[in-house]
C-alpha cells in the first residue's frame, strides 16, 4: 500500500500559520462587532442623554421664524423689483387692422433675478425641515433614544402610496400621534400645500427652483356695461397679448396692469404668486405643529 506524501517542513509551517491568522481574524472580526454593538448601544444613550425632545423644539422655532425672515426678505426683493425704474416690463397697446380690436401686449419683460430662486429655495427648505424636526422629536419622546435613519414627517403623492409607505416613517412613535398625522392627510388630494412644500424642496435639490413675471389684470373701471375683462399668463414674455378689446365695446378702456412674481413649476404649482404661496405653506406647517405639539 502506497504511503500519503509527506508535507516539507516549509509547507506545513506555513499551513499551520495561515490557520492561526485565519482564526485570529475570525476571533477580531467578532471582537469588533460586538464592540460596535456596545458603541452603538452607547451612543443611543447618550443621545437620549444629550438632545431631549424639548431641544428639538427649540430648534423647530428658530426654524420657523428662519423661514420667516427668507419670505419677508423675499418680499421686499420682490417689491423692489416689480417698482424699480425703469419697470421691468412695458405693455403696449395697438389697432388690429382686420379686427379692428384694441390689443394690449408685452412689450418688454426682464427675467426675474436668480437671487429670487434661491432665497425661496431657502425659506422652503427650512419650512419642510421644520416637519421632519418634530417627526424626531415625536420619536424621542416616545421612545427616549435616537429614531431610525428612515424617520421623518410622512408625505406622499396620494393616500394609497401614504398609506404603504408611511410605516418606515413614522416607526418609534406613539400610535396617537401617527393618528394624528394620519388626520393631516399629507398627500396630494388630502393636503396640498403640504405636498406642494414637499416637491418643491425636492426640487430644489437639484436645481433652483423656476419663478417668473406673470400679469393680472381686474378692468372695471367706467365701464357702464359693467363688463370685466381678465388676463393672466405665467410667464409673461414679449409679444404676450395679455387683453383684447372688441372693436363694438363703445366704452373708453382704461387698462391698469398688475404684475406678479409667481411660481413656474409646471405639475406641482404654476402661476400662483410666490408670496402669498409661501404664506400659506407657513400657515400649514404651523398648523401641523399644532396638532402634534400636544404628544411632546
Amino acid at each position: 500500500m502506497a504511503r500519503p506524501p509527506i508535507l516539507p517542513r516549509a509547507t506545513a509551517a506555513g499551513f499551520f500559520l495561515w490557520s492561526f491568522i485565519a482564526q485570529l481574524y475570525y476571533v477580531r472580526s467578532l471582537f469588533v462587532k460586538r464592540l460596535l454593538c456596545i458603541l452603538s448601544k452607547c451612543g443611543k444613550t447618550l443621545f437620549s442623554m444629550s438632545i431631549s425632545s424639548t431641544d428639538y423644539l427649540s430648534g423647530i422655532r428658530v426654524k420657523i421664524e428662519r423661514a420667516k425672515k427668507h419670505i419677508r426678505d423675499l418680499e421686499v426683493e420682490i417689491r423692489s423689483f416689480l417698482g424699480s425704474d425703469p419697470k421691468p416690463y412695458v405693455v403696449a397697446r395697438e389697432c388690429e387692422p382686420k379686427t379692428g380690436d384694441l390689443v394690449f401686449y408685452v412689450a418688454s419683460v426682464r427675467d426675474v433675478p436668480l437671487e429670487f430662486s434661491a432665497i425661496l429655495g431657502d425659506a422652503i427648505h427650512n419650512l419642510r425641515g421644520v416637519l421632519d424636526y418634530f417627526a424626531y422629536a415625536l420619536v424621542i419622546r416616545e421612545q427616549g433614544n435616537a429614531p431610525g435613519r428612515k424617520v421623518g414627517f410622512p408625505i406622499f403623492c396620494d393616500a394609497k402610496g401614504y398609506e404603504s409607505g408611511k410605516a418606515r416613517k413614522v416607526r418609534g412613535m406613539g400610535q396617537a400621534a401617527i393618528e394624528a398625522i394620519d388626520a393631516l392627510k399629507p398627500y396630494k388630494g388630502g393636503n396640498d400645500a403640504l405636498w406642494r412644500l414637499h416637491h418643491l424642496n425636492n426640487i430644489d435639490k437639484h436645481h433652483l427652483l423656476i419663478v417668473a413675471v406673470i400679469a393680472r389684470q381686474d378692468m372695471n373701471k367706467g365701464l357702464k356695461s359693467r363688463r370685466v375683462f381678465e388676463f393672466r399668463r405665467s410667464p409673461v414674455k414679449v409679444g404676450d397679448e395679455l387683453l383684447r378689446v372688441p372693436a363694438d365695446f363703445e366704452t373708453e378702456v382704461y387698462v391698469e396692469p398688475f404684475f406678479e412674481v409667481a411660481f413656474s413649476e409646471s405639475e406641482i404649482i404654476e402661476c400662483d404668486p410666490v408670496i402669498p404661496t409661501l404664506n400659506v405653506f407657513t400657515e400649514a406647517v404651523e398648523d401641523a405643529l399644532a396638532r402634534l405639539s400636544v404628544f411632546l
